[in-house]
Parts: C-alpha cells; structure tokens; sequence
C-alpha cells in the first residue's frame, strides 16, 4: 500500500481532527480491496486493512461517516471493520493520513524497539517506503503513540504523513476511505475486534454494495516452514 492510499497517521500536539467517524452508513458502491500486513514473522501478528474508493467520483459521504466491512475467517472468528475518510486536517488546513505515523531511525538501528513501543501503545507496523521510513497504523491515540516512540534511542525522527505542506480542502484530493483491525495468531474469538487465524487458514472480507451484490476477498495465511 503506498503512503496515500495506506491511510495512517498523525502529528504532534498540533493535530486535531475533524473528521473523526460516527455511525455506519448507508454503503456507496465501492471498489474496496484487502490488505493484509505481517511484521515478518507471522507469530508477531500484523494488520488486516482495507481500502475503498467509491465508483463514482464525484460521489461523497458526508464528513465524519463510516463504512462497514465483514471480516470472517475459515475457522469462525467474524469481526467488523470500519472505514472511514483516510484524510484530517490540522488546525492550519494542512492534510494528513488520519491513522498513520511515519519513523525514520538512526544509521544502522533496526526498527525493533520502535516497533515494541508503538505496539505497546496502540499501533501496528504495515511497511516500510521508498525512502526508508517504518509506517505504522495508529488504532489508539495518535499523539500518545508519537510521544511514546520519539523517546526511543534508536528513532531519529517520528511525525505524520503529510500529503500537502499548506492548507488545502479536501475536495482536492481523491475519495478514499480506509479501516484496519489488528490480526494475531491464534483460534478464533470472535466479536474482539481482533482478527486471529493460523497457518493455511483463509482471511475474508466482504463488502455488500447497494445493489445487494457482493464485492468478496480472500487471504490465506502462509504454512509454517
């Protein structure tokens, strides 16, 4: 996923958004698509994540909405994820990746200790980008995750993912919508808002679009070697 359509992030103390979900709403017709990120190893659990684009392009739900995705597994855990607008403002107009934070560390360090306190806080690796930084999805506090991991030895620097430098509207920019839910392994509990499946077991999201026809993805979990 790249940085824009990843959706994930914030920046410090500046930050508030505007356009934080409230209620599901009635689905537009989407071209939804199914992401799936492991840290590597796959006992280490990753992110489920989805990213939607409506057909139309001129069609937009109102501001602060949310957008219901069915994530089963072949075992029985079934889950809801939400997506929602993947843009904020900050309070001068600029516009940034509501649920991603990017971290650039120090020459030679490895993400390790970066990455053991963004989990511990609330968040979940998805990536590294062209230009070498760790992007991670932000399901808890944004600020907090940020404060948390600038005081790591090994990071050099942590902030949101900007798409403009200066305040610019919305309608700039394309209508994407993005939700994720943390995926660990394991047997399935379902409802907990957490995504659990083992090796060779199958990873499915389904969107229903209005015409009542449905948009099916799959995933299935790498063997153990």
């Amino acid at each position: 996923m790249t940085r824009r359509t990843a959706a994930f992030l914030l920046a410090a103390g500046l930050l508030s958004c505007d356009n934080a979900p409230t209620a599901p709403v009635l689905a537009p017709e989407l071209r939804p698509e199914l992401h799936f990120y492991l840290s590597g190893d796959l006992s280490a659990g990753g992110i489920v994540g989805v990213v939607g684009q409506p057909i139309d392009p001129n069609y937009r739900l109102p501001v602060g909405t949310v957008i219901p995705v069915a994530i089963t597994t072949s075992a029985g855990d079934a889950e809801e994820l939400l997506l929602e607008y993947v843009y904020c403002h900050d309070r001068r107009k600029r516009i940034y990746e509501c649920r991603q934070i990017e971290v650039t560390m120090h020459d030679g360090q490895d993400r390790g200790l970066a990455e053991s306190a963004v989990r511990q806080h609330g968040g979940r690796w998805i990536g590294t980008d062209l230009a070498g930084r760790d992007l991670y999805y932000a399901f808890g506090d944004l600020n907090r995750i940020l404060y948390y991991v600038r005081q790591v030895v090994t990071v050099r620097s942590a902030q949101f993912t900007y798409t403009t430098s200066a305040a610019a509207p919305f309608e700039s920019l394309e209508d994407i919508y993005v939700g994720a839910l943390r995926f660990d392994l394991g047997a399935p509990r379902a409802g907990n808002g957490i995504v659990t499946a083992r090796p060779g077991e199958t990873v499915r999201a389904t969107y229903n679009q209005p015409d009542g026809s449905q948009r099916i993805w799959d995933y299935t979990l790498p063997l153990a070697p």
